[in-house]
């Protein structure tokens, strides 16, 4: 395991920003996959193609994942609470305070994994009913490294240290507010937090508020589509369908997997 993490850290704990936004854009790969499925849901697929067509990308809520610790990797702490002498009254609205902060989200998800990773067709794509799009990362500074970790995160004074930085920033008219900036990266941070079991998930997200829309177009997000997949399960009219978009969008023809002869992997063949 290479050691981002822990430089980012580092560079966050000593307040350096721009040197770590540097560090992250220089680290974020210049090529990423998004799977997508197609189902027996036409409605739904006609969605899925014409947000592709037309450049966009969809933003799930939070609540919408399939992991049901989205956004609970860090849970309060009562007990330090309690140690601090706080009330159980003070300690439920520094509760709601977290919760309030990190819910009202929604996310898109990227891999790095390529489109001949065979879980990932069965996870996303329907078992290989749908299709994948290769971006290519234009403008790097939107998208965000996922950890993954062995444990569940307990804070306490980081919440109160947050809260009271808050105050004196916003209440106060403080003038430094670089710990303020630095508390709100680590609690940020919750958004892209996952257990060990989805490392091979590989994967990049970018975080939006949910009232900031839900499907965005590709120039504002700094990607552009570089290449569209078929998988196995295709159906031809959705081949057919991709393969014309693909032609829309400059990426030529569409890519068809196919199974190899000797080894476990997918192999290219075009749609021309």
């Amino acid at each position: 395991m290479d050691n981002y993490f822990g430089e980012s850290f580092k560079l966050l704990q000593e307040k350096k920003f721009d040197e770590l936004d540097k560090f992250q854009n220089d680290n974020t790969p210049k090529l990423l996959t998004k799977f997508y499925s197609l189902t027996d849901n036409e409605d739904l697929n006609n969605l899925k193609l014409s947000t592709l067509e037309n450049q966009q990308i969809w933003f799930s809520p939070i609540k919408d994942l399939n992991d049901p610790y989205e956004f609970r990797n860090m849970y309060l702490d009562k007990s330090k609470f309690k140690e601090l002498g706080f009330s159980n009254k003070v300690i439920d609205n520094f509760n709601l305070f977290f919760k309030s902060f990190t819910s009202d989200f929604c996310t898109t998800s990227f891999t790095t994994n390529t489109y001949d990773n065979l879980p990932m067709w069965a996870y996303y794509a329907n078992n290989s009913n749908g299709f994948c799009v290769e971006y290519e990362v234009v403008f790097p500074g939107y998208l965000e490294r996922v950890s993954y970790e062995p444990k569940r995160v307990p804070i306490s004074t980081l919440l109160i240290d947050f809260y009271d930085e808050a105050y004196e920033v916003t209440k106060q008219g403080k003038k430094d507010d670089s710990e303020l900036k630095k508390l709100v990266k680590v609690f940020s941070h919750q958004a892209l937090m996952k257990h060990k079991s989805w490392s091979h998930e590989n994967e990049y997200r970018i975080i939006r508020p949910l009232d900031k829309g839900k499907n965005i177009s590709l120039s504002e997000l700094g990607l552009k589509t570089k290449r569209i997949v078929a998988g196995l399960n295709c159906s031809e009219e959705h081949k057919e369908r991709l393969n014309n978009i693909s032609h829309k969008l400059s990426c030529g023809d569409l890519l068809c997997t196919r199974i190899s002869d000797k080894d476990y992997t997918l192999l290219e063949d075009y749609n021309g």
